[in-house]
């Protein structure tokens, strides 16, 4: 369980720092990465979340896997290589329709 909380959180970090950072590049700090740049680094960690994590992860990792989802794809349908990719995860998030808690957050990341 602590393994399962640990993971979790990693991804709740990660969802947020990517938001942030989207939502707010031009406050940081020099060497800023412009949004082909950024998506080069995340696209990788992603897939892995999406092929190895959501298919066989706990209902808290569901939670995290989809918290992260909304920013992350909305920053890879920006590249036209990656976009094919992030559209393929939608199916996916919409199937995690299951309870009031899980479902608001299928929308955010939905509408992200």
């Amino acid at each position: 369980m602590a393994k399962d909380t640990e993971e979790s959180a990693a991804l709740e970090k990660f969802s947020r720092a990517i938001y942030k950072y989207v939502n707010h590049w031009r406050d940081f700090p020099y060497p800023r990465l412009d949004a082909n740049r950024l998506s080069d680094k995340i696209f990788m960690l992603f897939r892995y979340i999406m092929d190895k994590w959501a298919a066989t992860t706990s209902p808290t990792q569901i939670l995290a896997i989809i918290k992260a989802h909304g920013p992350t794809v909305s920053l890879l349908l920006h590249r036209e290589d990656l976009c094919e990719y992030a559209l393929g995860q939608v199916p996916w998030l919409l199937k995690q329709y299951k309870d009031k808690e899980i479902d608001f957050h299928v929308t955010q990341a939905a509408s992200n």
